[in-house]
């Protein structure tokens, strides 16, 4: 028998509006971009199954068991961005009574709260409920207030600029269904949606025709460099450096495990890399999910201010990451070798 989510009353609370800077760059700075490049010293000495997800991946099911799941999505002042979001998960081809999506708006002034509570009352085949607790909007903060809602022990984060592709849950599903000592990095594609109309993404067919395969910039290129060479992350001894949490899954258990999201990271950038370095480095896997993939609407944004938040999010992730790779020359110094020399993947359950 399928489990089924049970509605429950939504809550919001309306508070004084944040204003929004309106300041805009017609450049786009990518994603967090990887700290290293390099290759591993002689003598970091690691277990040779490190990464090697192997036999999670030679015992996938050709189809997945029916499995909850709660999406997540911050949002704040993206109302068109969210709209499309929406209608992505509506159109998914796996049972929708299984899904739970959960808005965490955070003082909104576009009229997304409007929209929210007129979507509330539609039928969308999914679970929805919307949160806004009143706290001024940061990514970390406002991931860790929508989790605190999930029913559902799967997570699927999804920034709100994203579109899933009609296959996305499935394939997370298919996953989920054979084990739960890993977290998926899904794969993404970058996508000027201006002109898209919902119907466009009801089809996916005119998406799929527009799409950049190769991709244009960070988000693409250096992950998927990055995945040819170290045979997708397998060989990888420092595979947390590409877990980026505006498409990614991972369990409820795993977030309370390792503390949620770091709030220390206030700005841009920083803090899906410290969450999955904590998540790695508890004996999970780092996995790239590469038979589907969501779409970034790509859009303009403040190209110095996003700059500046990089810098100072990348001064707090290396106090964090103890081991951390600091490229002098060609010599690769690591800080503490042992901190992830021991770990058995294979015995987290």
């Amino acid at each position: 028998m399928k489990k089924k989510f049970r509605l429950r009353q939504t809550s919001s609370v309306e508070e004084d509006p944040i204003l929004l800077d309106d300041e805009q760059s017609n450049s786009h700075f990518g994603s967090f971009p990887p700290i290293s490049g390099f290759s591993v010293p002689a003598d970091f000495n690691i277990s040779s199954h490190l990464n090697d997800y192997s036999e999670i991946e030679h015992s996938l099911p050709a189809t997945p068991k029916d499995l909850c799941m709660s999406i997540i999505i911050p949002s704040f002042n993206r109302l068109k961005y969210l709209k499309r979001n929406l209608t992505s998960i509506e159109e998914q081809n796996y049972d929708l009574s299984l899904i739970e999506v959960i808005v965490q708006d955070e003082g909104s002034t576009d009229g997304t709260k409007d929209f929210l509570d007129s979507y509330l009352v539609r039928k969308h085949g999914f679970t929805f409920r919307f949160f806004d607790s009143g706290k001024e909007f940061n990514r970390a903060g406002t991931r860790n207030q929508a989790i605190s809602h999930v029913l559902s022990d799967i997570i699927v984060s999804v920034d709100v600029d994203m579109l899933l592709a009609p296959n996305l849950l499935y394939e997370v599903a298919r996953w989920y269904s054979i084990a739960e000592n890993f977290a998926l990095v899904i794969e993404r594609q970058r996508l000027n949606c201006d002109r898209l109309l919902l119907k466009d993404i009801k089809t996916w067919d005119k998406i799929e025709g527009k799409l950049k395969k190769d991709g244009d910039g960070a988000i693409i290129k250096w992950r998927k460099t990055r995945y040819k060479e170290t045979n997708y992350l397998k060989n990888d001894v420092l595979a947390y450096e590409c877990f980026g949490v505006g498409i990614a899954a991972f369990t409820k258990k795993q977030f309370d495990n390792i503390g949620g999201f770091s709030e220390d990271f206030m700005g841009w950038g920083g803090e899906d890399i410290e969450f999955g370095y904590r998540l790695w480095n508890s004996g999970n896997y780092i996995i790239p999910l590469l038979s589907t993939y969501a779409v970034h609407q790509e859009h303009p944004v403040n190209l110095f201010e996003k700059q500046k938040e990089g810098r100072e999010s990348l001064e707090i992730l290396q106090a964090k990451i103890k081991n951390i790779p600091i490229q002098k020359k060609e010599k690769i110094i690591y800080s503490n070798k042992n901190d992830v020399s021991v770990i058995d993947r294979k015995s987290v359950v």
